[in-house]
């Protein structure tokens, strides 16, 4: 009894400290089992990394897979820097003197027409003056009827006085010796039957929407080359991105056996393409077949 009451409390701790270390030794063993499961498990997907590592090295002339999608990614990038150029190339933009943007989104329907008939008035003016336009008080002298009922047809009527302007200083530039006629046209239903990516009827979300302007001039075989050429030039003067894309042409000289002069007539068909970078430019079969060969080839990823 002496001992146990000079022991007790000593042997008490003890007993606690051994049900302690009983359970300790159960956690530790448990934990030791799930550390070597992980470790294997590492083990077994390293095996398998290394494996797929080699054999994508062997399809693509040594290099791993990480690098082949590398390179496949940057060309991509590429790619998209191109299309994104080949846009803004296609396209034509209007020149900011025949947008509305400077008179604020506060403008009245009253400032956008005034705006509208002051910039009619300017452009008659210059043709007006120019060597090669005989002007007339025609009102679709310019290729439309330019009266403007309302303020909603004010920024489509703007761009197609911009056409115009830009047509008659291709002219000026090319040294073409009359602009004789201009008449817009509907275009988009035409391109679409040939396979251009426009819409054939109202369809929104198509890539491309063209306005159609057919030209007449008289010009000798230079300056209707040279005209052709600086028409589809991006860079005409001191803007960027003002595209006209040459639909068709027909050229006529009827005295082309006993010429009277060296003036060819020819009438030709631009169209100012708008671009939708929204859209995804169609894919023919053959681009979308080698594609789809190329997706089930691709190196596997890593886990």
């Amino acid at each position: 009894m002496d001992f146990l009451k000079k022991h007790g409390r000593f042997l008490a701790v003890l007993a606690v400290l051994s049900v302690l270390l009983y359970l300790a030794s159960g956690e530790i063993g448990g934990a030791s089992q799930r550390v070597d499961g992980a470790r294997q498990k590492a083990r077994a997907l390293l095996s398998q990394n290394y494996k797929a590592l080699f054999e994508d090295a062997g399809k693509y002339n040594g290099e791993p897979a990480t690098t082949e999608a590398r390179r496949v990614q940057d060309k991509t990038q590429s790619l998209a820097q191109v299309e994104k150029g080949r846009n803004l190339n296609m396209g034509f933009e209007t020149s900011p003197a025949y947008t509305l943007a400077e008179l604020g989104p506060d403008a009245k329907a009253d400032d956008q027409l005034n705006f509208y008939n002051t910039r009619v008035l300017e452009l008659k003016k210059h043709l007006s003056l120019q060597r090669y336009f005989g002007y007339t008080d025609d009102d679709n002298a310019l290729g439309f009827p330019v009266a403007a009922k309302d303020a909603t047809q004010v920024p489509g009527y703007l761009r197609r006085l911009d056409i115009v302007r830009a047509v008659s200083d291709s002219v000026a530039r090319s040294g073409v010796q009359r602009l004789t006629a201009l008449r817009f046209m509907q275009v988009n239903a035409e391109l679409a039957a040939r396979g251009v990516p426009a819409p054939a009827a109202e369809e929104a979300g198509t890539f491309f929407y063209g306005e159609g302007l057919e030209v007449d001039v008289r010009a000798s075989e230079e300056a209707l080359y040279n005209f052709l050429y600086d028409l589809q030039r991006p860079v005409k003067g001191e803007l960027r991105n003002r595209y006209l894309a040459v639909e068709k042409f027909k050229f006529d000289k009827p005295d082309l056996l006993r010429p009277a002069d060296n003036l060819i007539t020819a009438r030709i068909t631009v169209v100012a393409y708008r671009v939708n970078d929204g859209a995804e430019y169609p894919k023919d079969a053959n681009a979308t077949s080698n594609q789809q060969q190329a997706t089930t080839s691709k190196p596997r990823s890593f886990r």
